[in-house]
């Protein structure tokens, strides 16, 4: 296994910033055979955060193409700037050094995210805060019009990296968490990020990122017991199907590179129309039982089917309601991979019962089929009754 990444060491004043991804703990190396994939080169892994550079000309188009395909990636950073700042008032300024009328109008609006760490400043908020006056300041008419602040579909999402004493600016090409695939639909409990379901298909070998996108699984059918929305056979179906993660928003131009106001429309076109291409539906109907997925509670079933319908693999995944104990793979060999309840949902001494039931049903019921359990580091785990192959330590959010 390569090794858990430590965080990248603090950049120096004078060194250029470059793209920038961010993912879960625990998935850093799936995201970087991804971005190898796409054309990005010289890679810094560091803990939850890939550093990359691309073939010169290709910038942009190594930018949309880690939104639109990389799975496991949460965000994608484009770099505007890097300073030395040492107070408040230097930062401001900083800020107010980059044209800001590139990337704005008055009647557009902004959101600022700042990260800070072993510097001037003790609430982000605040850094945010700051980053924000000088981009409004600059813009601001003398009638008083100015961009507005908005959380939620800001025309332009700026993200701050201040450590030390350097500042790091970026814009986020992606606008939103890439885990926000466009098809989820209804609600349950503690839903699995899509992030975190593509990167268990990966680790568990089901899934292998960087592969050609019409050959990239194992081929082992999929089985959830315990599904809840349906998440981590939905991902499956959509990797199995060849279709990217970004497609869906893209399809509503929903990333935030599209709002971009130097985007490339012919080329973010180009690009989505390829990938549009690669998920037509293949020719007769999909194997049966190659996608499985059941619960038993019914509110649940009916948010996963919505679900599939939406991501356009309602007819390649068969979701049922019963009880986990009834379920049985489709064949031999299959994958049963699942996110049994844990935490507030389900306290120690129940979920340990679970877990157990879990363990003699796999026993007895999935015989010549593997499987990949997402559980709770907790005391509950000493009764699954199994002997791991391996464990990785993940994090969900």
């Amino acid at each position: 296994m390569p090794p858990v990444p430590r965080p990248l060491a603090a950049p120096a004043a004078d060194e250029p910033p470059r793209l920038t991804a961010r993912t879960l703990e625990g998935l850093e190396w799936v995201l970087a055979r991804e971005l190898e994939a796409i054309g990005a080169r010289d890679l810094r892994v560091g803990r939850r955060t890939i550093e990359f550079s691309c073939a010169a000309g290709l910038e942009r188009e190594t930018l949309y193409r880690a939104v639109l395909e990389c799975r496991t990636a949460i965000r994608v950073l484009e770099p505007l700037g890097r300073f030395q700042a040492d107070a408040p008032d230097r930062l401001y300024a900083a800020m107010q050094a980059v044209d800001w009328t590139e990337q704005l109008t008055t009647s557009d609006t902004l959101r600022v995210d700042a990260a800070i760490h072993d510097t001037f400043l003790t609430h982000s908020l605040y850094a945010a805060q700051v980053v924000k006056d000088a981009v409004v300041d600059q813009l601001r008419t003398p009638s008083g019009r100015r961009p507005d602040v908005r959380l939620r579909g800001a025309t332009l999402r700026l993200a701050l990296h201040l450590v030390g004493n350097v500042a790091t600016i970026f814009r986020d090409a992606a606008g939103r968490s890439l885990h926000q695939r466009g098809w989820r639909m209804g609600e349950v409990e503690a839903p699995l990020s899509e992030v975190l379901a593509a990167g268990i298909l990966a680790i568990a070998g089901w899934w292998r990122p960087g592969d050609d996108p019409t050959a990239c699984t194992s081929g082992e059918p999929l089985l959830d017991p315990l599904c809840g929305s349906g998440t981590l056979v939905i991902e499956g179906a959509t990797i199995a199907a060849g279709m990217a993660p970004g497609l869906w928003r893209a399809r509503r131009k929903a990333h935030g590179f599209f709002r971009f106001r130097d985007c490339d429309r012919g080329l973010a076109t180009r690009l989505v129309e390829a990938l549009e291409a690669r998920a037509r539906p293949p020719q007769g109907d999909p194997p049966s039982g190659a996608f499985q997925a059941s619960d038993l509670d019914p509110r649940a079933v009916e948010a996963a089917r919505a679900c599939a319908a939406a991501a356009g693999v309602a007819a390649r995944v068969a979701i049922e309601q019963r009880h986990f104990e009834d379920a049985r793979p489709s064949a031999p060999g299959s994958l049963v991979v699942t996110n049994p309840p844990y935490g507030e949902r389900l306290p120690v001494a129940r979920a340990g019962a679970l877990l157990r039931r879990l363990g003699d049903w796999l026993v007895q019921r999935c015989g010549g089929s593997r499987a990949a359990i997402l559980a709770a580091d907790s005391p509950a785990t000493k009764h699954f009754g199994l002997r791991t192959s391996r464990r990785v330590h993940l994090m969900n959010g």
